[in-house]
């Protein structure tokens, strides 16, 4: 059976912008609880969800928006992308939105590993590029870094542990993701 009031695909919420983040809650037998959009101008995107020990679910991913206008986003925008948290409660309602990034600096849209911590936070494995050149220019050289982040559980930022250039035809994620384990 469909949803009520829905568009193909079953999505019953807007766009904000490009790409907006997306959340679903279907119970044991099939029926859809609740859904949530997350979003600015540009593309905004989570990959990864994980359960805080306070009952937070946290959405993990990436945003090149900023906010205000028609968006629902919160956090500045201060790289070309940033990594982009949003802690929901168990009824998708937005609790918080934290963000981190670099001026001059793309956080990669493959933020996908994050793990809740002992402490009630949570850590975070992502990819940053660092342009040697103009990051407008499409002949400049992009050297890549692992990052892994420690968040409190309400989103902020508590350490950076930064891991150089891959080695062994590992990508820096993957060397950063190691440590999630």
């Amino acid at each position: 059976a469909s949803l009520p009031n829905t568009v193909p695909g079953g999505k019953r919420l807007p766009n904000y912008g490009g790409t907006d983040a997306y959340a679903v809650c279907i119970s044991n037998n099939g029926i859809q609880r609740w859904e949530a959009c997350f979003g600015g101008p540009a593309d905004d995107l989570c990959r990864t969800a994980i359960l805080l020990a306070d009952g937070t679910i946290v959405l993990v991913g990436s945003s090149s928006s900023t906010p205000g206008g028609r968006s629902n986003k919160t956090t500045p925008l201060v790289g070309g992308e940033d990594i982009w948290c949003i802690g929901i409660d168990l009824n998708g309602r937005a609790l918080w939105q934290s963000g981190h990034g670099e001026a001059g600096q793309y956080f990669s849209n493959d933020t996908r590993g994050a793990t809740p911590t002992p402490d009630g936070g949570f850590l975070v494995a992502t990819t940053r590029g660092l342009p040697l050149g103009d990051p407008a220019d499409p002949s400049t050289i992009w050297q890549a870094e692992g990052l892994l982040v420690k968040f409190d559980g309400t989103g902020k930022v508590q350490s950076i542990r930064h891991y150089p250039n891959p080695s062994a035809g590992r990508s820096s994620s993957q060397d950063a993701q190691r440590h999630l384990l």
